[in-house]
């Protein structure tokens, strides 16, 4: 199943790659929808972040600026395991 998510970047912690997101909606597929969410936390470890469409490695998070616009689609394969692809532009 894949999900989209839409939220601003609210903190990045470059030690343990993770982004919190604020302000965010997320679509309900089935009322075909956004929805408002609460802040979430991703942990990036198993994701693929672009930022303003060029990828860059999880070593270079300090790149993103806070504020900055996010849009997230995740794939859960299981009930544990979510795969992220975030894409931020400035």
């Amino acid at each position: 199943m894949d999900y989209s998510t839409l939220g601003e970047i609210k903190n990045i912690d470059q030690g343990t790659k993770t982004i919190e997101l604020t302000k965010v909606t997320n679509y309900n597929t089935l009322t075909k929808r956004w929805e408002k969410g609460t802040d979430e936390t991703l942990d990036l470890t198993q994701a693929i972040v672009l930022v303003n469409d060029k990828p860059i490695p999880l070593e270079e998070l300090y790149k993103i600026r806070k504020t900055s616009k996010a849009y997230l689609v995740k794939q859960k394969q299981t009930s544990r395991s979510t795969t992220y692809i975030l894409l931020i532009e400035d």
